[in-house]
């Protein structure tokens, strides 16, 4: 069987963007599913609701754009590090206002920028790792906190 690194650059993101679609596609139909009671209770992953679940995605979607467009721009960018604690709980604070709506909609067009400039690199950007590594994590990403909503609130 072939692993991941065995295929060549372009499959790979290829492959990192549909998954990237499709689990962004399980979110959000999740999201919209949660009945209204559900979406400022806490829990939702960990003490987050579920608005602020989203307030996260957004905020990582968005950073999973900016790296990338760095990248693209220099290629000597370094991988930058997280304290992901500490992002993620800026990304809700930034986002604290927004209601229910307003959250999911600023996520659906974060989401569609990010969709769209993966769909820009061509095969010998596509060699530099980088771009498939945030391709899946945000895909990796959206499965787990689609896990999490549905067993959270028993729609699984």
């Amino acid at each position: 069987m072939k692993m991941a690194e065995d295929l060549p650059p372009l499959v790979t993101l290829a492959a990192a963007r549909a998954a990237h679609a499709a689990a962004f596609a399980a979110f959000h139909a999740a999201a919209v599913a949660l009945p209204p009671r559900w979406r400022e209770l806490a829990g939702a992953c960990g003490d987050w609701t579920a608005r602020e679940v989203v307030c996260h995605a957004t905020g990582w979607e968005a950073e999973a754009l900016g790296r990338p467009q760095a990248i693209r721009a220099d290629l000597a960018t370094p991988v930058r590090t997280y304290d992901d604690e500490r992002f993620n709980a800026a990304q809700v604070a930034a986002r604290r206002e927004l209601e229910w709506v307003a959250a999911l909609a600023e996520l659906t067009v974060a989401h569609a920028a990010l969709a769209a400039f993966l769909a820009t690199i061509g095969p010998e950007e596509a060699r530099d790792g980088r771009f498939v590594e945030w391709a899946q994590g945000r895909a990796d990403d959206f499965a787990d906190h689609t896990a999490q909503l549905l067993a959270w609130c028993g729609l699984r």
